[in-house]
């Protein structure tokens, strides 16, 4: 019996978001295409192929403006967070768990070990650290659940923004306040799943042995 070709993420992360967006425009357009009484079963797959479209797209776009353009660029990598020091911004205010660095102790051991292969600092010591993460299985699987997790968030996070902004053209203003602090406190959720991954992979890596020689 063949296996189903998707895995748990493609429904969280992917339909869910999916779904939202294609009921939030059904909600604001005419023709209820979705919001009806029942729905025949063809039609049901239909929407749900739909989605997972619609979500891919989300996804594809929640990465690039929530990840790329506003954390990375507003925010700063969680790499140079968890390795910097304390910041007394007004971003670390609105984000205060997002810019807690590692203690200076685990900094120092993270340091050690990466010497032996240069002097890396930023997005090369996050890759290398990723790497060496992959000798461990229990680390990797760890990786794996939190990019599921804060992929998760994101993309519900851009996917109730833009859901209030379709509601809000009826006038809607319960339902847009409703998405709005659901898209702010997924923000949130993802920030914190975000940190979460690389601080994993940076507390895991000084106590992963070093490959073995064949």
């Amino acid at each position: 019996m063949p296996s189903i070709p998707f895995s748990v993420y493609d429904f969280f992360g992917y339909i869910a978001s999916g779904l939202l967006l294609c009921f939030a425009a059904d909600f604001v357009l005419p023709g209820d295409w979705i919001i009806e009484d029942t729905l025949p079963p063809s039609v049901i797959a239909f929407w749900t192929v739909a989605a997972y479209i619609v979500g891919q797209a989300n996804a594809q776009l929640s990465g690039f403006l929530l990840e790329q353009q506003f954390t990375w660029r507003v925010l700063g990598k969680t790499i140079d967070n968890l390795m910097g020091g304390q910041q007394h911004d007004w971003r670390a205010t609105l984000f205060p768990t997002y810019f807690r660095p590692l203690p200076e102790d685990v900094k120092e051991r993270i340091r050690d070990r990466a010497l032996g292969v240069g002097n890396l600092i930023g997005d090369s010591l996050f890759h290398h650290v990723r790497t060496i993460a992959k000798r461990d299985k229990e680390t990797w699987a760890n990786l794996n659940c939190f990019i599921e997790r804060y992929g998760f968030c994101r993309n519900m996070s851009l996917a109730l923004l833009i859901s209030a902004i379709l509601v809000s053209c009826r006038g809607e203003w319960l339902l847009f306040i409703v998405a709005m602090f659901g898209a702010i406190l997924m923000f949130y959720r993802f920030l914190k799943f975000y940190r979460q991954y690389t601080f994993e992979a940076l507390t895991a890596y000084p106590d992963i042995p070093e490959a073995k020689e064949k």
